[in-house]
């Protein structure tokens, strides 16, 4: 699994005001994802080892870690468990972790323990009233538990709807969520008709005039940025023109070398093709006045009053809108399946805009700078890339399997890529309606869920369904795959824990009738039995002379 940074400058925040789905404990990833309208990797909060993908604030894959390695959330990666702790174990953190460290108790925010980096742990107890804080290795005043927050098993630097408070967001930042709430500016804006479902409100709070960093953004905003910010974009060693100059050019650092920067003697310009200084009379300068070559900075809000939405003309892609705030341009991207329209002037789905171009072209003025064949890295998708052909910017996609290497500048295997640092691979691909691979249709039980299952549709020209409908019982109930129904818990037959997803303190355990788990934090965390001739019975929560004979726990 490749690196998945996600980038977020302070210029704007995107508030999604969702629905409020559950309590402070007990969330699913797909409570997750529904809070979340970016797109990556989240962790599993109630294995470590495993990992989902959201998209469109749906989960639509899932997988687990190799073995002997745990899913680190703030990074989005797969991580060795002697050097990263489980985010839902102390136990299994403590007896891999080979420095010692502390923890915080995910099941008792009022514990924590000690690691001794040999296998072996001691557990803490904060003073009354106070809570473990392990940003800072301390007991704090509570009740509020500093980490218990759906910004532990999400991506670092990302927002989400903050699941406790209807209205507000949360910033994740390395696993703890910053509240914050969309202000009453005249820049916030409702529109019911365009953006529906979980997107029910979409606004910018505006906290500055810089442009928004995100969707593309690097690219069509390319001549104004540094020139390191440029050269993370262009494969090692790549020498251009610096834009808005005729002589001055810039040599990107390679292997051990610095970034370079220099300027061409009196009476030379830089030809960017060549890669070096020329006579001027014989270089077309693209920057010179008279140049038959698009205007570069043209503020389009000079005119305008704020609060004026306008189309981006350098968004390849549609997507792209301007803001103009005190007379300058502010730069943002419509939300993931959303376009720009510039006659609504607002976001709407692609079903109500007709996107005029086809988003494989465009002229930028990225490319009036760059020598002929320049690859850029695209700093949403890594499977993507940018290439200036005389001039005019096009995008193109590697082979599946293959992503674009930001350093090489080429497609190589996708785990072998070095992603653009905002860039992320493709989701895996959901290979659950596969058997043997074979495609297959109908219903099927989750196999890492008692209570999940899965709808997969009939084959289409032979390829199995990559988006099976996930979907999940009622609380009490498990999904029977031979009755291809949801029916009391104990009267199906669940081979994983039965303490998932349930506010049981005791449940029954498979293959014996007289044995019972203990459960907390939606884990089986102890286990006892039942004097002779007594039965475990979980509706009462107690040992009974009754044997009910629940296939949940029989043989």
């Amino acid at each position: 699994m490749a690196v998945i940074n996600s980038k977020v400058t302070a210029s704007a925040v995107v508030c999604l005001l969702l629905v409020c789905l559950w309590k402070a404990n007990g969330y699913t990833m797909e409570n997750m994802c529904a809070q979340w309208s970016g797109e990556g990797y989240i962790g599993n909060p109630t294995d470590c080892t495993k990992w989902g993908y959201c998209r469109a604030n749906k989960v639509i894959s899932q997988g687990s870690c190799a073995k002997g390695q745990v899913f680190e959330s703030s990074s989005a990666t797969c991580q060795y468990a002697t050097t990263t702790p489980c985010s839902t174990s102390v136990a299994q953190t403590c007896s891999a972790i080979t420095n010692p460290s502390y923890m915080a108790d995910p099941t008792d925010c009022n514990k924590y323990a000690y690691c001794f980096g040999n296998g072996k742990s001691s557990v803490q107890k904060c003073p009354a009233g106070q809570v473990y804080a392990s940003n800072n290795n301390t007991c704090v005043w509570g009740p509020t538990c500093p980490q218990s927050s759906i910004c532990q098993f999400m991506p670092n630097n990302i927002y989400v709807g903050d699941p406790n408070n209807c209205g507000s967001y949360l910033q994740c930042l390395n696993g703890y969520g910053i509240p914050g709430k969309c202000n009453t500016s005249p820049y916030l804006y409702f529109n019911p008709a365009t953006v529906r479902g979980v997107l029910a409100l979409f606004a910018l709070t505006l906290l500055g005039g810089a442009s928004i960093v995100s969707g593309g953004s690097m690219i069509t905003d390319f001549s104004n940025l540094s020139v390191g910010e440029m050269c993370s974009l262009m494969p090692s060693d790549t020498s251009f023109l610096r834009p808005h100059t005729c002589n001055y050019w810039v040599r990107c650092p390679a292997n051990n070398t610095s970034l370079e920067e220099g300027t061409c003697a009196a009476g030379l310009n830089y030809n960017k093709d060549l890669g070096r200084c020329t006579m001027a009379a014989n270089v077309v300068c693209p920057y010179a006045e008279g140049s038959n070559n698009p205007i570069v900075n043209v503020n389009k809000c000079a005119n305008e009053t704020d609060g004026t939405f306008l189309a981006d003309s350098t968004s390849s892609n549609c997507k792209g809108y301007i803001l103009c705030k005190g007379r300058r341009e502010v730069k943002a991207n419509c939300p993931n399946e959303l376009l720009f329209n510039p006659t609504s002037r607002s976001c709407v789905y692609s079903n109500q805009y007709n996107c005029p171009s086809s988003g494989k072209q465009t002229k930028s003025p990225a490319c009036l700078s760059l020598p002929n064949n320049t690859r850029l890295a695209n700093d949403d998708h890594c499977h993507k890339f940018y290439i200036c052909i005389n001039d005019i910017l096009y995008e193109r996609e590697c082979a599946e399997h293959t992503a674009y290497d930001v350093f090489l500048g080429r497609c190589v295997p996708a785990l072998n890529a070095t992603c653009y640092s905002t860039a992320k691979l493709p989701p895996p691909e959901n290979t659950f309606c596969l058997s043997n691979g074979t495609a297959r249709s109908g219903y099927f039980a989750d196999e890492e869920s008692c209570s999940h299952y899965y709808i997969c549709a009939a084959p289409v020209n032979g390829k199995h369904d990559k988006n099976p409908q996930h979907l999940e019982c009622g609380q009490g109930l498990y999904f029977d795959y031979e009755k291809l129904s949801c029916r009391d818990r104990l009267n199906v037959r669940c081979t994983l824990d039965r303490c998932a997803a349930t506010s049981l303190t005791y449940v029954n355990v498979l293959g014996d009738c007289q044995a019972y788990a203990r459960c907390s934090g939606g884990a089986t965390v102890g286990s006892g039995r039942c004097p002779t001739d007594y039965y475990f019975d979980e509706r009462s929560q107690g040992c009974t002379p009754v044997n009910h004979n629940y296939v949940a726990c029989a043989a």
